[in-house]
């Protein structure tokens, strides 16, 4: 589970609510650490192949899926058009138009996420 449990503590307090005692009744428990795969070089060439694939072929949308078939991870995630839950829906409860794919700006050799 990667959520926590809260702890719980009992105060015992005078008549002004001043703290005097506290009871640990619960101790907390940390959550299970997530290990992020995403490889940023191969997420940025993804969104870019993914999007000219799209225009390229005059197809509505697409998806790609980077995955080590042996392990599970996930190297890179794209979807075409891309989603921003901050822009409202427009006329008919679509978009308008797909948008320009974002610009994730230069990557560094060093930015892939732990592998670990």
């Amino acid at each position: 589970m990667l959520r926590g449990q809260p702890g719980q503590a009992r105060l015992l307090t005078d008549v002004k609510r001043r703290g005097i005692d506290q009871l640990l009744a619960t101790e907390a428990r940390a959550g299970a650490a997530l290990t992020l795969t995403i490889d940023a070089r191969l997420q940025f060439v993804a969104e870019r192949e993914l999007a000219a694939a799209v225009a390229l072929h005059n197809a509505a949308s697409g998806s790609v899926v980077a995955m080590n078939p042996k392990d599970g991870q996930i190297y890179a995630l794209a979807s075409y058009p891309t989603y921003d839950p901050n822009l409202p829906p427009q006329a008919g409860g679509k978009r308008l138009g797909p948008p320009e794919p974002r610009h994730l700006g230069a990557v560094r050799a060093g930015d892939r996420a732990s592998r670990s």
